[in-house]
């Protein structure tokens, strides 16, 4: 994970530390936009969102980026935090907010696609 390897630059003094969190703060970015503009718009359209932690989530996602907006200046143990608060992030998206919103954004069942149908 890009923010292990952010954590273990910092924590052993080595260079590369300020990129290894511009790579991680990059990487973040890319991941928040999908989700705001893809899957939590469409719960949130849905009058769902509440439900399904979207604005925990999304709180989380400004205090991740605020985490981030100095690389230079990011320290091994708030990079620690950072890594334990990402695990509990995706965890809570994994197994709770995706497969929810793959079951209540469906538009149809599914049907079976043999001739005839």
């Amino acid at each position: 994970m890009l923010a292990d390897d952010a954590v273990r630059l910092a924590s052993s003094g080595a260079p590369g530390l300020a990129q290894a969190v511009i790579r991680l703060k990059d990487s973040l970015t890319a991941h928040v936009l999908r989700e705001e503009q893809g899957v939590f718009t469409r719960l949130k359209e849905a009058g769902i969102a509440n439900a399904y932690y979207v604005d925990d989530l999304e709180e989380d996602h400004v205090r991740f980026a605020s985490n981030l907006a100095l690389p230079a200046e990011v320290s091994a143990s708030e990079l620690d935090q950072l890594t334990d608060e990402l695990v509990r992030h995706i965890a809570i998206e994994e197994y709770d907010v995706f497969p929810a919103a793959a079951n209540l954004l469906t538009d149809e069942p599914a049907k079976p696609s043999w001739p005839g149908n």
